[in-house]
């Protein structure tokens, strides 16, 4: 009996289960519903049982104990929420919330608040307060959340004989300290197997859940090692010809594969698979929640709205109203204090309602179920290798949300004592890895979108350099709906901007449409920060913090200014808050190690640039006696850095047009580059020093001449000023990003 780590190549080798064929039942623990149905799917006739954890921590408790609840996270929410109005918590939601999510945060690591109490002021002594008020009300009430119920588990397990099935886990990215108390309870019992990828193996760090289960006894199960040959066939197409790709491409497909997390409808009607089948994710109810937000509570109103869409028959308004008014019950009768709702009671209940309501409908589409399905990251398992089978790839990022920046440095460092933490890089190279293992199989084919294998970190790391160009079909020809829309004009005099030549660069529509003859029919956000806000306000962070310290008064202050005219919900709030504090304090170590460095350098940040005929401004710049001057500009990711091929060759012009008009002596610029505030050791950084800035790989250049770029500046002035057709030619499909007209636009493909 013990836990073993079952070493592979590809996932399919771990599903054929042969390790596993001597036992009679072997039941699979996976992550989520999603991933029990694609089990069933895969495995179907075989002695293995799929079951969510969830499904089998319940089961497990209710057999031991009928009377023990395990609470849902809704459940959990009101009860504390009652909690903090009784123990006088300030009644501002946002508040209590923050307290929540730290709460939960730490019960994955302990249900003992003893073992945490040494950290717990590296907290704002609020929040630190309310984590005592709500151990202490868990441990009086005995209530059972996600993670008691899990060492509750262990705890019966010593008491349970298993020996006639084994477990194999499925889905998971990462375990929590408590979950691997449950494993290693499980593991004393009965076989475990859980897949890991072999290559994986060399870089393992002590706080990854996988070397915890090594330090626990747990035993590698080694596969036999293959050799994954490339035999995918890969192909590219151009943005927005996915359908028409795949017609010419592809003929009788077992199954087509979106290469997304979260894919909405359009994401599978881009592929346009005829008769195709798929399930699509939709929210019927969030849209009317502001609509509650501005409503009287009053008995009589709520009756009224439920009786109107009785009769008219709106069973999602319905629904909607009936929840609302479970929900206002069940507060009210909780405490005598929630008799009269006020407005912290009412933000509480709406964010119950959200959490009870059907929060997604899948809805199926089309008529053949599985045959000829069209499926997301989300079934990845149910690609069976003799399938033949299309992947479908376009050029965006694969989010991996985690909620490791509740915690500081500090108390992330005391925490690798109780249990591991997040490895969101480990999870990138693990999706990595199963990408490796699909282009080695011949019934695969990949149709990547242009530009995506050179410009997202994901596939750029995979370094696929052969594929072919995907056709497509001659007797298309796109329609230019813009022609008509261009007045052929010389443009008059401006002033020049970096921005501004780089997207004439880009392509000359699009200069055109942002510069000449501006349309505004972006999306406007106004539940989320759009991320042009985004970039604003990481700036505005990056000097602040540096000028003023406070860091996370410095983001909620930046983040409360420009969201005055937005309704940004928790979870967008929450998200945007953990990606600019991640940002922002990479800058910061950056400008920390210029300190370093030298500690009487003097950084400046927004400098302007010098003439008359130009505008701009540069990020930061820096004067040392030791490090000479530098100018750097800061992105918020690696899309907005060009390579250093496209810097020298003046295809991304920025960095050349700072140096020109930053009114500093060029002789004396030691540095100058782009920092990339997602990942510092990604920046890209040139200098005329050999020795280098810590943290930062920088490239030498000797002699700093810029006569080359002066003169093709004037050059591409004077194109700017005799243009009058301004055609669709684009660089790349990166050009296209954040253009005002890229949705009705032929991209260069007519003939101008």
């Amino acid at each position: 009996m013990a836990i073993h780590r079952v070493l592979i190549d590809s996932i399919d080798d771990f599903y054929k289960l042969d390790f596993i064929e001597k036992n009679q039942t072997v039941k699979a623990i996976c992550a989520d519903p999603t991933r029990a149905d694609n089990i069933s799917h895969l495995i179907s006739g075989r002695n293995i049982y799929p079951i969510t954890i969830a499904q089998f921590v319940k089961e497990l408790i209710k057999k031991e104990n009928s009377d023990l609840k395990i609470y849902r996270k809704s459940e959990l929410f009101l009860e504390l929420s009652v909690i903090w109005k009784k123990a006088g918590g300030k009644q501002l939601f946002n508040t209590f919330n923050a307290a929540f999510n730290l709460f939960t945060d730490y019960r994955g690591f302990t249900n003992n608040i003893e073992l945490i109490e040494e950290i717990l002021g590296e907290h704002p002594d609020e929040l630190a307060q309310a984590l005592r008020w709500f151990y202490a009300y868990m441990d009086l009430q005995q209530i059972l959340d996600e993670q008691a119920a899990y060492k509750k588990c262990a705890e019966i397990l010593e008491n349970q004989n298993l020996s006639e099935e084994s477990y194999i886990f499925v889905g998971f990215s990462h375990f929590s300290a408590m979950q691997l108390e449950l494993l290693n309870s499980l593991g004393t019992k009965t076989d475990i197997f859980i897949p890991a990828f072999r290559e994986l193996e060399d870089e393992l760090i002590s706080t990854d859940w996988a070397f915890w289960l090594n330090t626990m006894g747990a035993e590698k199960l080694e596969l036999s090692s293959k050799d994954l040959e490339r035999k995918a066939k890969v192909f590219t197409y151009p943005k927005g010809y996915l359908s028409e790709t795949l017609k010419n491409n592809v003929s009788n497909a077992d199954k087509t594969f979106i290469f997304s997390k979260n894919s909405d409808i359009k994401d599978y009607l881009e592929a346009d698979i005829s008769q195709g089948f798929f399930k699509v994710q939709t929210d019927l109810f969030s849209m009317y929640i502001p609509e509650l937000e501005k409503l009287e509570w009053s008995d009589k109103n709520l009756e009224s709205k439920i009786e109107e869409y009785s009769h008219s028959k709106n069973f999602v308004k319905l629904k909607l109203y009936l929840v609302l008014c479970e929900t206002i019950n069940h507060w009210r009768n909780i405490s005598d204090e929630n008799k009269e709702i006020n407005d912290f009671d009412k933000k509480i209940i709406l964010e119950i309602l959200k959490l009870n309501l059907p929060r997604v409908s899948n809805i199926p589409v089309g008529k053949k179920s599985w045959n000829s399905a069209v499926v997301d990251l989300s079934r990845v398992e149910t690609l069976d290798p003799s399938e033949k089978v299309c992947i479908c790839v376009k050029n965006k990022g694969i989010s991996l949300a985690h909620n490791n920046e509740a915690f500081s440095e500090k108390v992330k460092t005391f925490l690798v004592a109780l249990g591991p933490i997040r490895n969101i890089k480990r999870e990138r190279n693990q999706l990595q890895s199963y990408v490796k293992g699909f282009l080695a199989n011949e019934n695969i084919s990949f149709f990547i979108e242009d530009g995506t294998l050179e410009e997202n970190l994901f596939w750029n790391e995979l370094e696929i350099s052969e594929y072919q160009k995907s056709k497509i079909s001659k007797e298309y020809k796109a329609v230019d709906y813009l022609a008509d829309k261009i007045n052929r004009k010389e443009e008059g005099a401006f002033k020049a901007s970096a921005s501004r030549l780089q997207t004439f660069i880009d392509c000359p529509r699009k200069y055109y449409f942002s510069y000449l003859n501006k349309l505004d029919i972006q999306k406007v956000y106004h539940s989320k920060f759009d991320p042009a806000e985004m970039g604003v306000m990481l700036h505005e962070i990056i000097e602040n913090h540096y000028k003023n310290g406070d860091h996370d008064q410095v983001i909620a202050e930046v983040m409360k200014k420009y969201s005055r005219n937005k309704k940004i919900d928790r979870l967008n709030w929450e998200e945007s808050r953990l990606k600019l504090k991640l940002k922002s304090r990479n800058a910061h170590n950056f400008l920390r190690n210029l300190l370093n460095e030298d500690p009487n350098i003097e950084i400046n940040f927004e400098k302007f640039l010098v003439g008359e005929e130009v505008s701009g401004r540069i990020d930061c710049t820096w004067k040392s006696d030791i490090l000479g001057i530098g100018i750097v500009d800061f992105k918020s990711s690696a899309f907005g850095i060009p390579s250093k091929k496209e810097h020298l060759e003046f295809r991304k012009i920025q960095l050349w047009f700072y140096l020109n008009h930053c009114g500093l002596t060029i002789d004396d610029i030691s540095y100058w580059g782009f920092v990339n505030t997602d990942e510092i050791a990604k920046s890209l950084m040139f200098s005329k020093k050999v020795n280098q800035i810590s943290g930062i790989k920088t490239s030498v250049i000797d002699d700093l001449n810029l006569n080359e770029f002066t003169l093709f500046s004037n050059s591409l002035l004077a194109a700017i000023q005799n243009e009058t057709i301004f055609p669709a030619k684009i660089e790349s499909t990166s050009a296209c990003a954040f253009c005002p007209v890229s949705n009705l636009c032929p991209k260069g493909d007519t003939n101008e």
